[in-house]
């Protein structure tokens, strides 16, 4: 809400003003402080009261008295006083009165805060017009909106903003923006439309709402909607909410193109584990390896194959499926990975010298330069790296 921000200046100057005017705290007061109840330290009772006293008033729409509250409280508090005049101009509705509690603001962080508090006061006192222009020249594009589409704005209007509203959720890249408005969305408007929906679903599934996001794919689907990307957004947020088998259908749908079907069936792949069809996602993961050979998501298959190797105590195989992921991909992704688990498997056997060639410093960048020199210095004697490391002497220093 557009109100919040006020809040956030008041409370911060409150509770870390200097005007910590008792210097010699009664019993009373220290217990408040350890508490937690910094306000009755920083401020007098009587004061203290009386802001709360107005915030209660401004939270039940009694603005003229929430007002003459917070003017007065302004009057107590000259180390604060800013931020209760900006607090009593949001509820003021005459457009002069406003402007001579701005007249009284001394600091730039509270002159600032002009516009918005201007907005936020014609709002209150439902100058919706006023509102939306001034809510509109700040860019805050979604609190105009929620202005346009909600009472007492008229039928016309409202359908303008329904289709604005519907762009803002499909363009906008602030996920939390998104959720509001799609919440503002199907709190106003209850019958929507299967293109409203995919829409939103689309939107929804990149913004953390994964429940909103599956309803709107399947009444998209429903009406014949959606294209491969769709099927892929909803198989991942099903398996985000953990219906693995729904999950499984949607990625099995998509047969082309390429790059799209070869996440699929990745994506697919970590559904059957999940269900306990390890030897279906086996299968799954291997044809990935050969139908798109060259595809990073082959790449994805390989560590995946290995991981599940690893897992039932056969490290030879996991070895080799790794050493195949180099082969195949040196310098992609997960080049780096593959050969720091296949070096360890080969530690642990006991092989050394291939052990030593794959935790190479110079091959594994993206490993610590200490944990790699340790590694090196336990597999290697110091005459090694002595003759091959141009930084011998930081590597030095990690040897056994």
């Amino acid at each position: 809400m557009a109100l919040a921000p006020l809040l956030l200046p008041l409370v911060a100057l409150v509770l870390s003003s200097t005007a910590c005017q008792n210097p010699d705290p009664s019993q009373k007061v220290s217990a408040a402080v350890l508490a937690g109840d910094t306000t009755q330290h920083i401020l007098p009772a009587d004061v203290r009261a009386l802001v709360v006293h107005a915030r209660e008033l401004d939270r039940a729409d009694s603005l003229e008295a929430a007002r003459g509250a917070y003017e007065t409280a302004a009057g107590k508090l000259p180390q604060i006083s800013d931020w209760l005049y900006l607090r009593a101009a949001g509820v003021t509705a005459d457009s002069s009165a406003r402007a001579g509690y701005y007249a009284k603001l001394r600091t730039d962080p509270a002159r600032d805060r002009i516009r918005w508090t201007e907005a936020i006061a014609r709002e209150r006192s439902r100058d919706y017009a006023g509102a939306i222009r001034e809510y509109t020249a700040l860019g805050a594009r979604l609190d105009a909106l929620r202005l346009r589409v909600n009472p007492p704005a008229d039928d016309a209007s409202r359908a303008a903003a329904r289709g604005e509203l519907l762009m803002y959720i499909a363009g906008s890249n602030n996920s939390a923006d998104v959720r509001e408005a799609i919440d503002l969305f199907d709190k106003v408007f209850t019958t929507t439309t299967p293109a409203d929906e995919l829409a939103i679903a689309r939107a929804a599934g990149k913004s953390g709402l994964p429940e909103r996001a599956a309803t709107g794919y399947a009444k998209a689907f429903a009406a014949g909607l959606g294209d491969v990307s769709d099927n892929l957004g909803y198989g991942s947020v099903l398996f985000r909410l953990r219906r693995y088998a729904d999950a499984g259908t949607q990625f099995a749908k998509i047969r082309t193109p390429a790059n799209l079907a070869a996440a699929a069936q990745y994506q697919r792949a970590r559904a059957q584990i999940a269900l306990g069809s390890t030897e279906a996602a086996r299968a799954t993961l291997r044809s990935i390896t050969t139908a798109f050979p060259r595809d990073t998501s082959a790449a994805s298959a390989l560590l995946l194959l290995a991981d599940l190797a690893t897992d039932d105590n056969r490290d030879q195989d996991a070895r080799q499926t790794l050493m195949a992921l180099l082969k195949r991909f040196p310098k992609g992704k997960h080049a780096a990975t593959a050969r720091f688990r296949a070096g360890m498997i080969s530690y642990i056997q006991g092989d050394r010298r291939a052990a030593a060639a794959e935790l190479d410093f110079f091959q594994v960048p993206s490993i610590s330069r200490a944990l790699n020199c340790w590694w090196s210095s336990v597999l290697r004697d110091s005459r090694y790296l002595r003759a091959r490391s141009p930084i011998f002497p930081t590597c030095a220093a990690w040897a056994p």
